[in-house]
């Protein structure tokens, strides 16, 4: 599931307990159903969806604000929520599902009973020129045999374009993959995954992470909101080794810095809560929110 949540109490957020409520729509469910032999429910009379639905929890708090299992302190616990606690509100047109937790942090919808993977912390893809460069960063890669890198143009039908060997080994890993004349396409936006294959064979898919090639999408900010690190992402060339600059609504100025990589990222933590503006030295302008 792509959709996943943080929930944190202000106190005792490891010992606390309570009753959670966490909601998705069916067309998330569909996208799921699209990658996993163990289905989610396809509708509200699959009895046999709902029983396949269980929650992974990960206690504390995401090191870098993207909510990822894998950047979670501790490993994963599955919980297996009550069927008839599996609901299907029609009034809303959405699933609720509710269970009862110790502890608080990180959620994530699954069907299978395995830890979801841990490995990979960041995926994404930024346009250079003609190219696509497609970013993954790792970490712990334990019975990691490689990656494959798949392409699409409708976010449905995907085709393998390339792969990699993984280090297989402790500690943080970045791989790159250069889509080349990934424009010639001629679509205006085109999607790509990543399929981590183990040494056992077994093989798990990242989330779906979209490159528009339209150049008034060139520049974004993700996530956004972010409560502590965010990653600022450029296509053009000619920002590199250019300044930027991260102001209030006001327009004082709170951070400079130089953008060395398509990729760079951005630390807000020190920063209170509220709305900012990223202004690059093209003139683009960009609002961050601040959680």
């Amino acid at each position: 599931m792509q959709r996943h949540y943080e929930i944190l109490p202000a106190t005792n957020a490891t010992t606390a307990t309570g009753a959670i409520t966490l909601y998705f729509t069916q067309p998330e469910f569909d996208n799921f159903n699209a990658l996993y032999t163990i289905k989610l429910p396809t509708g509200p009379s699959d009895v046999t969806g709902i029983a396949n639905l269980l929650v992974e929890q990960h206690t504390g708090t995401s090191s870098n604000g993207t909510g990822l299992p894998g950047t979670y302190p501790g490993g994963g616990t599955t919980i297996n929520p009550v069927d008839a606690n599996v609901i299907w509100n029609s009034a809303l047109s959405r699933w609720e599902v509710t269970f009862n937790v110790t502890g608080f942090g990180g959620y994530f919808v699954k069907t299978f009973l395995a830890v979801l993977p841990v490995e990979l912390l960041s995926f994404s893809t930024v346009l250079t020129k003609d190219d696509a460069l497609v970013n993954w960063t790792t970490t712990n890669e334990i019975n990691a045999a490689g990656y494959e890198v798949e392409r699409s143009v409708d976010a449905r039908v995907f085709t393998k374009i390339g792969s990699t060997k993984a280090a297989n080994t402790p500690g943080d890993h970045s791989y790159q993959y250069r889509d080349l004349n990934v424009t010639a396409l001629d679509a205006p936006t085109v999607y790509y995954r990543l399929k981590e294959i183990d040494i056992d064979g077994k093989s798990v898919y990242s989330q779906v992470v979209a490159l528009h090639l339209n150049k008034n999408n060139s520049v974004s900010i993700f996530p956004n909101p972010s409560t502590t690190v965010t990653t600022l992402r450029i296509s053009n060339s000619a920002l590199l080794h250019t300044m930027a600059q991260l102001s209030d609504l006001q327009g004082k100025q709170l951070k400079q810095f130089m953008i060395t990589s398509y990729q760079e990222r951005i630390d807000i933590g020190n920063l209170p809560k509220g709305i900012y503006v990223l202004k690059l030295a093209d003139g683009t302008a960009i609002k961050l929110n601040k959680n």
